[in-house]
């Protein structure tokens, strides 16, 4: 069972923690550090910088972002890093976008359901205050040199305009990634940037 914490005053964001009740409703809940901090808003007075270079390998998964990523601390979830044997947190709010990327390592992989860690997003930003007619679209996915992928698409009015989140979950052998890209759908470049990230996404 999800337990959000709402979002705090100029940063219209989630960060979702779980109960253990069991380790798989934990997990199918996408109960591992997530944060939207607020879409296009700026963390302590500052936005990522255009990247030099848009290519990025996180733990061996590749991408193209047009801006700088930047390590996040990952903090401390009860039960959760019981199961890992590592775990990365990149980000990147800049230019309308918020980019979130996660990298763990599980002791067992088989715990984790890509549709269900996908839900468990979707259903979250669906409680961010002013969300309405929320859409969303999970599918599994091909990506070369993946064990399994799933793709989200989520679209929802908010506050009077079209709030997207596109993302993607992979798993290969014992490590597991989630990128994810937050943005409004009013602005060329955010669309661009949010787009290319998703679509990018390989090992090769």
């Amino acid at each position: 069972m999800i337990d959000p914490l709402m979002w705090n005053g100029q940063f219209a964001g989630v960060i979702f923690n779980a109960r253990m009740n069991n380790v798989r409703s934990y997990l199918l809940a996408s109960a591992f550090l997530f944060c939207l901090t607020g879409v296009g808003s700026q963390v302590q007075g500052q936005t990522a910088p255009p990247a030099a270079s848009s290519l990025r390998d996180v733990s061996g998964l590749k991408l193209n972002c047009p801006v700088t990523l930047e390590k996040k601390v990952s903090k401390p979830i009860p039960g959760l890093d019981d199961l890992l044997v590592s775990r990365e947190s990149l980000g990147a709010v800049a230019e309308g976008v918020e980019v979130s990327i996660e990298s763990q390592e599980f002791k067992d992989i088989s715990i984790l359901s890509l549709q269900g860690a996908a839900g468990g997003s979707a259903d979250g930003i669906s409680k961010l205050e002013g969300i309405q007619n929320p859409t969303r679209n999970i599918q599994d996915v091909v990506i070369p040199g993946a064990d399994s992928a799933v793709r989200l698409s989520f679209k929802a009015n908010r506050f009077g305009k079209e709030l997207r989140v596109e993302g993607v979950y992979v798993i290969k052998g014992s490590r597991y990634w989630m990128v994810m890209c937050i943005f409004e759908n009013t602005g060329s470049r955010s669309v661009f940037i949010g787009e290319t990230i998703v679509k990018s996404v390989r090992f090769e």
